[in-house]
């Protein structure tokens, strides 16, 4: 299978309705949804009736980082959370963190900056960068832990070494970036450790590179007090071979409210930071989301986005819980799992001989239940024996039901594999 089998295979999914269940989406349940339509018309009710409020302020450009006081109530909502101390200087709104990492790369980068990412990885971002940009993407071996720091090295002196006119002196823009999912990834569920992390940000310092986090579940943890460690807290300006920063951390509101609101956020060093919020992009458009800053804002200081993400994470730790319960009485024996600490995606591993494409298709046409391949997330068309199960857009019975209805469809496809070969 080639790489324009697979795309036409992805976009069929994608597209694909029917009354079955799916196991495809990464988004934010029906339920997870609708807690958010009273937060807002409460939010939206409290400004737009403020006698205090400043009306010309509140429907103009914007700052171009951010509304002060939205990246206030940000920061320290955040330093809460994440149990590590975050400064509002040192946040910038988005759009949302897929309009994020294009602003990331197309002012820190340009087309001939490679960018050097996981293998499996986020599949639409790896599209965009490689497809939309024109950038080119260089796969890199990972394993449980996260992207091996020595297959990175070595895979930029490779690439240095074809072609001469590289060089790492610091520059306005990046010779090389990486982009990755530390942090319940999208798709293993998988977290780097702490010791991948830190060899990470040597690696990144010694060649003059940016590296990109893609921190979007990090608060859906399950597990402990506080979620792991970002990779931007390794990156320390108290560390004496830093040089103003090589991390960026790239989040947003999608996962942890709603993503139709469209409002992110940037955090990283005024090094980094600086180049994207005075960029003629923001420049001529001012903040990226300036009213949906200000809803969010009263959300933030008043609590009530605590309270919802509490509430979250005990609803998704429910519904982890229905499909690795259920995939612990009832999964083939040949499957192989790692139940995550948090995230939205568990990454099941068929035998090798198994084509997880060739398995979707019969499970879809036969039993309405749908994953997404494996070999849809590789840059390389590897882990062809692998499904991603997303569990967050379903509620806990139709979890149960669907993996039952997968495993059955297994059991049936591989029945009739063997009496194929017969």
């Amino acid at each position: 299978m080639n790489h324009q089998e697979v795309e036409n295979e992805l976009r069929f999914l994608m597209q694909w309705r029917n009354n079955g269940i799916s196991f495809i989406p990464g988004s934010p349940g029906v339920e997870m949804l609708n807690a958010c339509s009273k937060m807002l018309l409460n939010a939206s009710d409290k400004i737009l009736n403020d006698p205090n409020i400043n009306i010309g302020n509140l429907f103009k450009y914007g700052e171009n980082q951010g509304d002060q006081e939205f990246r206030e109530n940000l920061a320290h909502f955040l330093t809460d959370e994440y149990g590590d101390d975050v400064k509002s200087s040192n946040l910038m709104v988005t759009a949302g963190a897929t309009q994020g990492l294009h602003a990331i790369l197309t002012i820190l980068c340009d087309k001939k900056t490679p960018v050097f990412i996981e293998d499996p990885t986020y599949f639409l971002a790896s599209r965009m960068i490689k497809d939309d940009l024109q950038i080119n993407t260089i796969p890199v071996q990972g394993d449980e832990t996260g992207m091996i720091p020595e297959c990175l090295e070595k895979a930029l002196v490779s690439y240095k070494d074809q072609k001469q006119n590289v060089t790492c002196e610091p520059s306005s823009r990046f010779w090389a970036a990486v982009y990755l999912v530390p942090v319940f990834s999208n798709p293993t569920g998988w977290t780097y450790t702490e010791e991948r992390c830190k060899k990470l940000v040597l690696v990144a310092r010694k060649y003059n590179i940016l590296l990109i986090a893609e921190d979007v579940y990090n608060l859906i943890y399950f597990q402990d007090a506080c979620p792991p460690k970002r990779l931007l807290s390794y990156d320390l300006a108290t560390d004496p071979d830093y040089t103003g920063g090589n991390v960026l951390s790239n989040g947003t509101f999608s996962k942890i409210f709603a993503p139709s609101i469209r409002l992110g956020w940037i955090e990283g060093p005024a090094k980094l930071l600086c180049p994207i919020y005075e960029s003629f992009l923001t420049w001529s458009g001012g903040s990226f989301n300036h009213y949906m800053a200000k809803v969010m804002s009263h959300l933030l200081s008043s609590g009530a986005l605590t309270e919802h993400t509490e509430w979250l994470r005990v609803s998704y730790k429910k519904r982890l819980a229905a499909l690795c319960d259920t995939l612990d009485e009832y999964k083939p024996t040949d499957w192989q799992y790692h139940r995550p600490k948090g995230g939205f995606f568990v990454w099941v591993t068929f035998p090798e001989h198994i084509s997880a494409l060739e398995f979707l298709r019969f499970a879809r046409e036969r039993y309405d239940v749908t994953f997404l391949p494996g070999i849809c997330c590789s840059p390389t068309l590897g882990s062809k024996n692998s499904a991603r199960l997303a569990f967050s857009s379903l509620n806990e019975d139709a979890i149960v039901s669907g993996l039952k209805k997968l495993i059955l469809a297994y059991e049936k496809f591989t029945k009739s594999k063997k009496n194929e070969l017969a």
